[in-house]
């Protein structure tokens, strides 16, 4: 279906494909060093060689200096776009803006806590690319990339709600 057509050789659609769609709020305290940007999210689960694990099409980011080092130092599909995640009781939204144009919308209430899962191991795949000088195709290959991480969920909430995307 759709989700094998979004999918590059030599990734292949698992047999219930997933598409997941999440706007992060990050703000972390070091010291006297506060960090604070907003990250979106937009994958689709893949397989390659037998590992399932997650495409992401699209990363939006509102922090500039962090897309530059993801996209060309390990190939991740970061855009600087802009990005917005409120909660205002039960009510939740976020949107995930570019160039004008909001891509993504989430909205919904949150309609109790869920159980927090124990850590998980997570897989996401991605191509690293070089174009090539001359504007035609590439200088090399593209590589594929299998980054590895173990996610680690503080709450979980239920929500019913809907998801728009353009």
């Amino acid at each position: 279906g759709l989700l094998a057509e979004v999918l590059p050789p030599p990734l292949s659609p698992p047999d219930e494909p997933r598409v997941h769609v999440r706007v992060t709020d990050i703000d972390l305290q070091f010291g006297e060093y506060r960090h604070k940007e907003m990250v979106g999210y937009i994958a689709v689960d893949a397989v390659h060689d037998g590992q399932p694990g997650e495409y992401p099409l699209l990363i939006p980011i509102d922090l500039e200096p962090a897309i530059s080092i993801s996209r060309e130092r390990f190939g991740e599909p970061k855009k600087l776009a802009d990005l917005t995640l409120t909660r205002d009781g039960d009510r939740v939204s976020g949107t995930m803006t570019r160039q004008g144009v909001t891509f993504a919308e989430i909205e919904g209430h949150v309609t109790g806590k869920l159980p927090v899962p124990d850590p998980y191991p997570a897989r996401q795949f991605w191509f690293k690319f070089l174009p090539a000088v001359s504007g035609a195709g590439f200088d090399a290959g593209p590589l594929l990339v299998k980054m590895e991480q173990v996610r680690k969920p503080e709450s979980v909430e239920a929500v019913d709600g809907r998801l728009v995307l353009r």
